[in-house]
């Protein structure tokens, strides 16, 4: 396991981008524990504003050359919302970028250009655009998009991976273009053959290859996180 947030309570620092976008926030669940959680909901701002990021810190990926991340997150039902707009979204998309180390990233966040066009962000590679199966609707007025009892049955878990992986490590990039969603839990982690003696051999263990037949991957179910 590389990363996870699914346990932590405490303020977990990720870097956002701009400043009015993720929120980081700490709520009770439907059982009454306390999480630590990023929250959106900017849908009635200009669609032009819609480009929230939200980064992990760096992370080494161990010689892992795919990587696996699993978000748990809600997702408000764009038609409940009191003044519907046409640039809401029901979605997010994930970016990684590869580096050696976190100063080469230190210039990854730099302000907008002044010409109002969005910054290209030199690097990033798109994972994909995860789109929710469930949402909800039934809110308190005081609190549009946080938690609240009956929202434990519309999480949506979704597990995506990212391959090839060659420098020392990445940053992972949540990114919002106009949702309004909480991020209640991230989990980052490769697969890894473990330690086998077969035949008088012995094989130490070796994270999986980049794709499911590379030579040295295993069977995922030979593969838990490590």
């Amino acid at each position: 396991m590389l990363l996870d947030t699914t346990e932590s309570t405490s303020e977990l620092g990720w870097t956002t981008y701009p400043d009015t976008g993720w929120d980081e926030v700490s709520v009770l669940d439907d059982r009454g524990k306390l999480i630590r959680t990023f929250e959106v909901c900017n849908v009635n701002q200009n669609p032009r504003l819609q480009d929230n990021w939200l980064a992990t810190p760096f992370l080494y990926r161990h010689s892992a050359p795919r990587v696996f991340v699993t978000l748990r997150f809600s997702v408000r039902d764009c038609a409940s919302l009191r003044s519907p707009s046409p640039t809401c979204r029901e979605t997010l998309t994930l970016f990684y970028k590869q580096a050696d180390t976190q100063r080469e990233l230190e210039r990854t966040w730099v302000a907008e250009p002044s010409t109002g066009e969005k910054e290209t962000r030199e690097g990033w590679v798109k994972i994909d655009t995860i789109a929710a199966d469930k949402s909800f609707s039934k809110v308190e007025p005081s609190s549009p998009h946080q938690y609240q009892p009956n929202r434990y049955n519309r999480i949506n878990i979704k597990t995506r991976s990212f391959a090839p992986l060659t420098r020392n490590g990445f940053v992972l990039a949540i990114v919002d273009s106009g949702a309004c969603v909480s991020l209640m839990g991230v989990s980052i982690f490769y697969r890894r053959c473990p330690a086998t003696s077969l035949y008088l051999a012995s094989y130490p263990a070796t994270p999986s290859g980049a794709e499911p037949t590379a030579l040295g991957s295993c069977e995922r179910d030979m593969c838990p996180p490590q």
